[in-house]
């Protein structure tokens, strides 16, 4: 994530933002500063740095300054992609970035907002189909129409992409790829497509393994890795994503019921918790 972030005088110096109270101002400045590359920011820690209330933060949502993400306190900021202009060499993924693009796509807002280059990229990789039940009918949707394009792009590349033995290669993973290129930010090498078509899984199982590796760190984004997630779900009898979801949540909870915490601990929560 970059160090340094701009503040348009077309979003700070208009008389809507200058009719906020200054707390309120303060604390849009602090968290475009804090934002990640995509504009998504956990507003709680800065809130707490700042000292500010909830008030400043329930008049930014209410002004549609920001958008609330989820429960915890994670906001995406509307005018971030107006204001600042991330280099691609410099970008960096936010952590929450599936959790806004299902947020626009539920709302159906994804159109109606400056996403920025790389978010958009992302997008049409990862082949949201957004315009479908958004434009009016007759009406000519570009992010769809580009996507399709790309598509059949790449399937008759694949298709007429032969290795050394004459098979062809990859014909039936166009998307897994996409998906990967897209979270690894990178180009699969010729071999790694190669042991990816060697890769015999349920395709929910691979989309899904292939997804887990977003989280992960970069020198841990690779083909191997990702047939180790596979081999750990085999070798503990899952085979549906279901199976896997409901172990992950077992796990959690388990693993939230053998911890043991101190009285001091306890009373120091007692405190905060206001």
């Amino acid at each position: 994530m970059a160090n340094r972030r701009m503040l348009s005088k077309t979003i700070v110096q208009t008389q809507r933002f200058l009719r906020l109270p200054l707390e309120t101002q303060a604390l849009y400045c602090y968290l475009v500063v804090n934002a990640d590359d995509d504009g998504v920011v956990e507003a709680f820690p800065i809130m707490r740095m700042i000292n500010a209330n909830d008030d400043s933060l329930n008049l930014l949502v209410i002004k549609e300054y920001l958008l609330l993400l989820n429960s915890e306190m994670v906001f995406f900021i509307k005018d971030f992609f107006e204001q600042n202009t991330i280099k691609g060499d410099r970008y960096t993924p936010s952590k929450h970035r599936q959790l806004l693009i299902e947020y626009l796509k539920q709302n159906k807002m994804i159109e109606s907002l400056n996403l920025g280059p790389r978010l958009v990229q992302y997008i049409q990789k990862t082949r949201f189909h957004i315009g479908t039940d958004l434009e009016p009918e007759g009406s000519h949707n570009i992010i769809k129409d580009k996507i399709d394009k790309d598509k059949i792009d790449k399937y008759k590349i694949s298709q007429n992409k032969i290795d050394s033995d004459g098979c062809p290669i990859l014909s039936k993973l166009t998307d897994e790829i996409c998906l990967i290129e897209s979270l690894w930010n990178r180009d699969l090498t010729e071999q790694e497509r190669i042991l990816l078509d060697k890769i015999v899984v349920d395709r929910s199982l691979l989309e899904l393994a292939i997804q887990r590796t977003a989280d992960l760190e970069s020198k841990k984004q690779n083909i191997s890795y990702l047939k180790g997630i596979l081999m750990n779900w085999e070798s503990r009898g899952l085979t549906t994503v279901k199976q896997i979801k409901d172990s992950d949540w077992n796990y959690k909870e388990s693993d939230r019921k053998d911890i043991d915490v101190s009285e001091d601990f306890m009373i120091a929560m007692d405190i905060w918790k206001d």
